[in-house]
């Protein structure tokens, strides 16, 4: 490999390009200490792809490790499509913010699936990504079986407080209502 020396010219090289001869084999080059294995390289630029802690990146950026944003007011992650911000992750100072810079929606998702959404004019929905029109709260049961919540609310010792089935009974104090609106009190 090609070393460029920064200060001396002795010694593990700051800078490295590969002539196709050394241990970067593969790798057009490096910013970091060289040395004997492959740790010490921790910017690495492979092909068209950059990495930070990694020799291999597979993607356009690849960073081994914890990725910090500063900023004396706050810190963005912002997400582009081209020159256009289209998401972004913020800290405000006083909040943090997650969300599309542009009217469309922001879908949250598990395991590939989306399961949740927050419309272009802040309609949500929870188990669909489709809010209902002129609606604040979309919520879409999961399981089509009669007996499965919609909708449960409890208590924050995890009582119940009340429970939407997917058959359309409310139940107030029961989890099992057996009528359109079914209210238990508990035995005193």
């Amino acid at each position: 490999e090609t070393q460029i020396h920064i200060g001396t010219t002795a010694g593990s090289a700051i800078l490295g390009f590969n002539n196709g001869n050394g241990a970067l084999t593969g790798q057009y080059g490096y910013v970091g200490i060289s040395g004997a294995g492959t740790n010490y390289q921790p910017i690495a630029f492979r092909s068209s792809n950059v990495g930070i802690g990694t020799n291999s990146p597979a993607s356009k950026l690849e960073v081994a490790g914890i990725i910090r944003s500063t900023n004396s007011n706050a810190g963005e992650i912002a997400l582009f499509n081209g020159s256009s911000e289209r998401a972004s992750f913020k800290d405000a100072n006083t909040h943090a913010s997650l969300g599309a810079s542009v009217a469309m929606p922001l879908h949250f998702r598990t395991n590939n699936t989306d399961w949740a959404a927050i419309g272009a004019g802040g309609l949500f929905s929870i188990g669909t990504t489709t809010p209902q029109t002129n609606t604040a709260l979309t919520i879409q049961g999961k399981n089509t079986a009669p007996s499965w919540s919609a909708l449960k609310v409890q208590d924050s010792a995890t009582g119940n407080l009340f429970t939407v089935l997917n058959d359309g009974k409310v139940g107030v104090g029961t989890t099992a209502p057996d009528a359109k609106l079914h209210i238990h009190e508990a035995d005193a």
